[in-house]
């Protein structure tokens, strides 16, 4: 779990912007739990993992939109339940939820106030 926030640290220190994705709900039966995270840099480095197969690949392909654009979050559910799920082969049963927030380097920069001379 450490390595992906010293791939954040990384990333935003060398000027990348990175998108953060968290599993925050899970109903039912799903590949991972809430809590699993994954990163993807605008470099294309990727840590960590939310579950793998094409709930990952889109999730991947959400946060590459996200790198480019003026969004800086979004929050999508999967439902791994129905017809079209389990032609994909998400025949898990449950239901997912994912929180994927742009960070921007400049956003990772501790704010500071004026000098003071005491």
């Amino acid at each position: 779990m450490d390595d992906i926030y010293a791939a954040a640290a990384a990333q935003l220190e060398l000027g990348h912007p990175i998108a953060f994705a968290v599993i925050v709900a899970t109903t039912g039966s799903t590949p991972r739990k809430a809590g699993a995270k994954l990163l993807v840099s605008a470099n294309g480095q990727q840590t960590g993992s939310i579950g793998g197969g094409c709930i990952e690949a889109a999730i991947t392909g959400v946060c590459r939109e996200l790198l480019s654009a003026a969004d800086t979050n979004r929050l999508l559910t999967f439902n791994l339940t129905d017809e079209e799920a389990a032609d994909a082969g998400l025949i898990c049963g449950g239901q997912v939820r994912i929180w994927i927030e742009r960070i921007a380097p400049a956003a990772a920069q501790p704010a500071t106030g004026p000098a003071t001379n005491s």
